[in-house]
């Protein structure tokens, strides 16, 4: 972020995404999309891959990642509303009871960094729930098409859409006007935004949302936080508190029971 710019680091992060994934549409024999489904998937594209992630990297610029992860956990809650408003699965007791808990949980773990917001942190914590909002309709109106398709030809569509989107962002960032001069690690860290933490983590994400419902893929989300201060911990020497224990056991609680209520009702 330091090097560049919210929409710029958008655009590029994508563009190698969608062409990782175009790279295996010859692979694949239902690789075509219906004519009236490209536009929907598309406009789905831009939510997810454009606004989403403009409005996430124009919040990290105003307040604190730890503070913008408290606020990313909505994701599962607003998945299970909006999903429950069109009607795509149905809510229940432990599954908002999971939810919950797994809010709770990211909330207590990384609580005590979520320091002191700076100068006009509401722009930065609207940004971050406008992003969760992009994210949550995308998991909930996404699964028709997902359903529908393979995952990669979708996946690299709904890139495409995103990219439509964030170019003229980019564009008015410079994007064009000179070629980006970053330094090798950032590059290293675009390319891994780009293939396992582009293509790969977002083809299995619509791989997922194809075979279950949206907020049972979305109730995993509050792991990636925790997951990445355990990370810094382990390989950077990061100190962690027994309060990140405790958020951890709570969101591998709230998981269990999003989850409870399927496994009763299947019988397992």
């Amino acid at each position: 972020m330091a090097e560049t710019e919210p929409a710029t680091l958008a655009f590029i992060r994508f563009a190698i995404a969608a062409a990782c994934l175009a790279a295996f549409l010859p692979f694949i024999a239902e690789r075509r999309v219906a004519p009236r489904d490209i536009l929907p998937l598309l406009a789905l594209g831009a939510i997810q891959f454009g606004a989403f992630h403009i409005t996430y990297n124009a919040g990290l610029d105003i307040i604190s990642a730890a503070r913008a992860a408290i606020i990313f956990s909505l994701v599962p809650f607003m998945t299970m509303v909006i999903g429950a408003v069109f009607g795509y699965e149905r809510l229940t007791a432990f599954k908002a009871l999971g939810v919950a808990v797994t809010i709770v949980g990211v909330a207590v773990a990384l609580g005590d960094r979520a320091g002191t917001p700076g100068d006009r942190p509401w722009i930065g914590e609207g940004l971050i729930f406008f992003s969760v909002c992009c994210g949550s309709t995308y998991n909930v109106l996404s699964r028709p098409y997902l359903a529908r398709y393979p995952s990669v030809p979708a996946s690299a569509l709904a890139m495409a859409g995103g990219l439509i989107l964030v170019l003229p962002f980019a564009v008015t960032e410079g994007m064009l006007a000179q070629p980006p001069d970053f330094s090798a690690g950032v590059w290293a860290a675009i390319l891994f935004l780009g293939i396992p933490s582009g293509a790969l983590g977002f083809f299995l994400w619509n791989w997922a949302l194809r075979r279950a419902t949206p907020t049972l893929v979305s109730v995993f989300l509050p792991l990636s936080p925790i997951s990445a201060a355990g990370l810094g911990a382990l390989i950077l020497g990061e100190t962690v508190s027994w309060p990140f224990y405790a958020g951890l056991a709570l969101v591998i609680a709230g998981i269990w029971l999003a989850y409870r209520g399927p496994m009763s009702e299947s019988g397992r």
